[in-house]
Protein backbone atom coordinates (compact mmCIF):
# COMPACT_ATOMS: atom_id res chain seq x y z
CA UNK A 1 0.00 0.00 0.00
CA UNK A 2 1.60 3.55 -1.05
CA UNK A 3 0.83 6.63 1.42
CA UNK A 4 0.35 10.14 0.07
CA UNK A 5 1.39 12.73 1.74
CA UNK A 6 0.43 16.06 1.22
CA UNK A 7 2.06 19.99 1.93
CA UNK A 8 0.47 22.25 4.29
CA UNK A 9 -0.55 24.65 1.18
CA UNK A 10 -2.18 21.55 -0.58
CA UNK A 11 -4.18 21.09 3.13
CA UNK A 12 -5.38 24.63 3.11
CA UNK A 13 -6.32 24.23 -0.38
CA UNK A 14 -8.40 21.29 0.00
CA UNK A 15 -10.00 22.47 3.08
CA UNK A 16 -10.93 26.19 1.92
CA UNK A 17 -12.77 24.75 -1.04
CA UNK A 18 -14.67 22.65 0.49
CA UNK A 19 -15.84 25.42 2.92
CA UNK A 20 -16.30 27.16 -0.73
CA UNK A 21 -18.60 24.48 -1.33
CA UNK A 22 -20.08 24.18 1.88
CA UNK A 23 -20.75 28.08 1.48
CA UNK A 24 -22.41 27.52 -1.95
CA UNK A 25 -24.52 24.95 -0.75
CA UNK A 26 -25.64 26.75 2.36
CA UNK A 27 -26.53 29.88 0.09
CA UNK A 28 -28.73 27.78 -2.62
CA UNK A 29 -30.62 25.96 0.39
CA UNK A 30 -30.85 28.04 3.32
CA UNK A 31 -34.27 29.10 2.28
CA UNK A 32 -35.61 25.97 2.28
CA UNK A 33 -35.23 25.56 6.22
CA UNK A 34 -36.54 27.79 9.33
CA UNK A 35 -33.97 26.17 11.76
CA UNK A 36 -29.80 26.08 11.08
CA UNK A 37 -30.04 22.64 12.64
CA UNK A 38 -31.21 20.90 9.68
CA UNK A 39 -29.52 22.99 6.84
CA UNK A 40 -26.56 22.05 9.01
CA UNK A 41 -27.47 18.06 8.65
CA UNK A 42 -27.81 18.53 5.29
CA UNK A 43 -24.92 20.53 4.22
CA UNK A 44 -22.73 17.61 5.98
CA UNK A 45 -24.51 14.79 4.00
CA UNK A 46 -23.73 16.62 0.99
CA UNK A 47 -20.38 17.43 1.88
CA UNK A 48 -19.72 13.74 2.69
CA UNK A 49 -22.16 12.28 -0.18
CA UNK A 50 -21.29 13.94 -2.70
CA UNK A 51 -17.91 16.00 -2.35
CA UNK A 52 -16.15 12.72 -0.37
CA UNK A 53 -15.26 14.27 2.98
CA UNK A 54 -14.63 12.87 5.46
CA UNK A 55 -17.34 12.96 8.58
CA UNK A 56 -15.27 14.47 11.03
CA UNK A 57 -14.03 16.84 8.66
CA UNK A 58 -17.29 17.85 6.77
CA UNK A 59 -18.90 18.75 10.74
CA UNK A 60 -15.94 21.25 11.25
CA UNK A 61 -16.16 22.67 7.78
CA UNK A 62 -19.54 22.98 7.61
CA UNK A 63 -18.99 24.80 10.96
CA UNK A 64 -16.69 27.39 9.60
CA UNK A 65 -19.17 28.05 6.82
CA UNK A 66 -22.42 28.76 9.05
CA UNK A 67 -19.97 30.79 10.98
CA UNK A 68 -18.53 32.86 8.15
CA UNK A 69 -22.49 33.87 7.51
CA UNK A 70 -22.89 35.19 10.85
CA UNK A 71 -22.90 39.33 10.96
CA UNK A 72 -19.67 40.51 12.24
CA UNK A 73 -19.24 42.86 14.99
CA UNK A 74 -22.54 42.58 15.95
CA UNK A 75 -24.56 40.51 19.00
CA UNK A 76 -26.76 37.26 17.33
CA UNK A 77 -29.52 38.39 19.72
CA UNK A 78 -30.41 41.61 22.22
CA UNK A 79 -32.82 41.20 24.92
CA UNK A 80 -35.32 43.95 25.92
CA UNK A 81 -35.36 44.06 29.70
CA UNK A 82 -38.46 45.41 29.99
CA UNK A 83 -40.88 43.08 28.44
CA UNK A 84 -38.14 40.29 28.17
CA UNK A 85 -38.61 39.99 24.15
CA UNK A 86 -35.55 38.79 22.02
CA UNK A 87 -34.56 40.46 19.06
CA UNK A 88 -32.75 37.73 16.64
CA UNK A 89 -30.12 40.14 14.47
CA UNK A 90 -30.26 37.78 11.70
CA UNK A 91 -33.95 38.20 10.93
CA UNK A 92 -34.62 41.37 12.99
CA UNK A 93 -37.79 39.32 14.18
CA UNK A 94 -38.70 39.84 17.84
CA UNK A 95 -39.73 37.04 19.61
CA UNK A 96 -41.10 36.22 22.95
CA UNK A 97 -39.76 33.30 25.12
CA UNK A 98 -41.85 31.87 27.69
CA UNK A 99 -40.72 33.45 31.17
CA UNK A 100 -39.80 30.39 32.69
CA UNK A 101 -36.73 30.20 29.80
CA UNK A 102 -34.98 33.46 30.56
CA UNK A 103 -32.14 33.47 33.28
CA UNK A 104 -33.40 35.21 36.97
CA UNK A 105 -31.24 37.70 36.73
CA UNK A 106 -33.00 39.39 33.59
CA UNK A 107 -36.31 38.94 35.29
CA UNK A 108 -35.15 40.23 38.63
CA UNK A 109 -33.82 43.53 36.66
CA UNK A 110 -37.21 43.68 34.72
CA UNK A 111 -38.99 43.70 37.75
CA UNK A 112 -36.95 46.65 39.18
CA UNK A 113 -37.59 49.13 36.54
Amino acid sequence: MQTTTFTQQQADDYLTSMQAAATGFIERHEAEHLHDDQLFGRTVQYLVGAMGVPVFMADRITHLAMSDRLPKGRPLASVDLATGAVLDNRTRCWLQPPLRTLPDRFLAASATR
